[in-house]
């Protein structure tokens, strides 16, 4: 076998002798140049001075392990003037002073910034080329660095060290769909600076943050700003949930009259229709009263959320209601006992209402489950002795949440009852179906239908008496260019959106323990072909 042709770099090196060991192919190599350079003063020498052997690990072969044994001259330098006197000859194939070769380390460098250190780890020993995950992770800063190319679209967003506490910035290049950079934090000063680097930025893609509002006008100003369409449309759901929680006591009203209505006498004892809330606790009361109170002392919002213990997002909704909100009421937990309800009704009908004799004939026709759930069932099929004996889910009052989608998009209504509890709402609550109308409005003019309409629905917001609405309006007027370029153009934060999606990959697959240079590293890592 000739071994030359597989060296580094056959041209300046020489092979000499191998040996095979269990495990590992020894390769005893020289050099074939017949000078070298000086490090110090680049003085060229062919004074010889000693020898020495370097041991240096190169790529797998047949899954054995591959150790170049290279003899490595030392030189005299012959400069005068020059304060190294002896200096060691520089191999092509290897940095000085690292013990992997050039290709060896490029290749486990790869394999690090695509698996991360311990799995890149494993998967390098387990084709024989055991390296620790420490001597990958340090090799990967030095092999991602890329070249700079301008940056004309430019995607800022956030992403989480640790939600709710610590937050930091991505960029992304929306032209090569491509990270290239991420920010420590998201604080102005950070994203003003590294924008001051890049003058050559057109575009600019963000949500409605005020601190990317403010970065983006101080650090580019000669950028065109564009608000992303999908923060917008969640803004206004979510703008209108609010409003909706502050008057879910009266929605809820309407919909026990509604569904009073629909039901005849005879069903009045069946389990029909229940609340979507429970009332609140008395705890859950004092809480609600408390924070109110201390409100109304003119404590600020981080002021209550340290004096009661509850988060400042917890603090701030129930600020804007009315009323204790209560708790939402969690529908029942499915089980194996609902793949055979409609079986153990067409044997409830058949006039076998003996729950032992029921468990046994579900279990002959497959039912794991125990006896307790099939009691259960048959309890509250006796409940409803005399009634209807309809096995279908409870209607429930539509959360403010569902009813903010119900009223933003109404093909999503498909229930008869939801769609006459709606109808109760238009006839019984004057805001109602002005709400409705200018939400509907918006929807679609944030969609980029008609988008010339958008500076008249704006003003129809800040005259609407609501105050959640009135609010909304006062931030798409403060930021209105951006938003109208939003809807007039085809530039939004998706791709954004894609790529914090990965460094979350990225950083679940690592523990969350990578340093901001490995996430950086990984995240604008591009492979060559």
């Amino acid at each position: 076998m000739d071994y030359q042709l597989f060296l580094p770099d056959p041209v300046t090196l020489h092979f000499n002798t191998a040996r095979l060991r269990p495990h590992t192919l020894w390769l005893e190599i020289s050099s074939t140049v017949s000078c070298a350079s000086c490090p110090q003063c680049g003085q060229s020498s062919t004074r010889v001075h000693s020898r020495y052997q370097r041991v240096l690990k190169d790529l797998a072969c047949f899954g054995r392990r591959v150790r170049l044994l290279v003899d490595v001259r030392r030189f005299f330098c012959t400069a005068s003037t020059c304060p190294q006197r002896i200096f060691c000859e520089r191999l092509t194939i290897a940095a000085p002073w690292q013990r992997l070769t050039r290709r060896l380390a490029q290749q486990v460098a790869r394999v690090a910034l695509d698996a991360g250190g311990e799995c890149a780890a494993r998967c390098l020993a387990a084709i024989g080329q055991p390296i620790s995950a420490d001597t990958l992770l340090r090799a990967v800063p030095q092999h991602s660095s890329s070249p700079w190319r301008p940056v004309y679209t430019l995607g800022m967003d956030d992403w989480a060290w640790r939600k709710g506490q610590r937050y930091g910035t991505i960029l992304v290049d929306l032209d090569r769909h491509e990270t290239i950079d991420l920010l420590p934090d998201r604080e102005v000063a950070t994203v003003v600076a590294w924008l001051r680097d890049h003058p050559e930025i057109r575009i600019i893609t963000r949500d409605r943050s005020s601190a990317y509002q403010e970065a983006a006008t101080i650090g580019a100003p000669q950028a065109l700003q564009i608000a992303d369409r999908w923060h917008l449309l969640k803004n206004l759901r979510e703008t209108l949930e609010r409003f909706l929680q502050r008057l879910h006591l009266p929605v809820q009203t309407i919909f026990r009259k509604t569904t009073a209505t629909l039901r005849t006498p005879q069903e009045e004892g069946a389990v029909g229709t229940t609340p979507s809330v429970c009332p609140p606790t008395p705890r859950a009361e004092q809480r609600f009263q408390a924070i109110h109170q201390l409100k109304a002392q003119g404590l600020t919002l981080k002021q209550i959320s340290a004096q009661t213990g509850y988060s400042k997002v917890t603090v701030q909704k129930y600020l804007q209601l009315t009323a204790s909100p209560g708790q939402p009421r969690r529908p029942p937990r499915a089980g194996p006992i609902d793949a055979y309800r409609s079986w153990l009704t067409a044997q409830w009908e058949a006039g076998a209402h003996n729950a032992t004799h029921l468990f046994e004939a579900v279990r002959r026709q497959g039912y794991r489950g125990g006896f307790t759930a099939v009691r259960e069932w048959c309890r509250a099929k006796r409940l409803q002795a005399g009634t209807s004996h309809s096995d279908g889910p409870a209607v429930r009052c539509p959360s403010a949440r569902a009813l903010s989608w119900f009223l933003a998009r109404p093909a999503l209504v498909t229930h008869p009852v939801v769609g006459q509890f709606l109808a109760a709402c238009r006839q019984e609550l004057p805001w109602f179906r002005a709400v409705e109308a200018l939400v509907q409005t918006g929807w679609a003019l944030l969609s980029g239908q008609s988008p010339g309409l958008l500076r008249d629905w704006v003003r129809e917001l800040a005259n609407s008496d609501v105050p959640e609405l009135m609010r909304f309006a006062v931030g798409l007027e403060r930021d209105f260019d951006a938003v109208l370029a939003a809807v007039t153009l085809p530039w939004s934060n998706g791709q954004v959106e894609g790529q914090v999606n990965r460094l979350k990959t990225l950083k679940r697959g690592m523990y969350g323990r990578a340093g901001l240079n490995l996430l950086r590293a990984r995240m604008t890592y591009r492979p060559r072909p």
